[in-house]
């Protein structure tokens, strides 16, 4: 995948997180509750879990993309 398209498609991420906030729970990881913001900051860092939280959306995208 190009930088260019890894970049957009974590920019459209983060700001679909940041849309949430702090205001409720999105995600349960283990014994963590992850907000919007803090799944946003997450993927801007880059840190293991952003990073496959971006891998899990290219690959749900093309799963459907594969459906009929």
């Amino acid at each position: 995948m190009k930088k260019e398209s890894m970049d957009k498609l974590k920019q459209l991420m983060v700001a679909t997180y940041r849309k949430f906030g702090d205001k409720k729970a999105l995600l349960l990881k283990g014994k963590r509750i992850y907000t919007g913001n803090e799944i946003a900051d997450e993927i801007e860092n880059e840190t293991e879990f952003g990073i496959k939280m971006v891998n899990n959306m290219i690959q749900l995208t093309i799963n459907l993309l594969k459906r009929d």
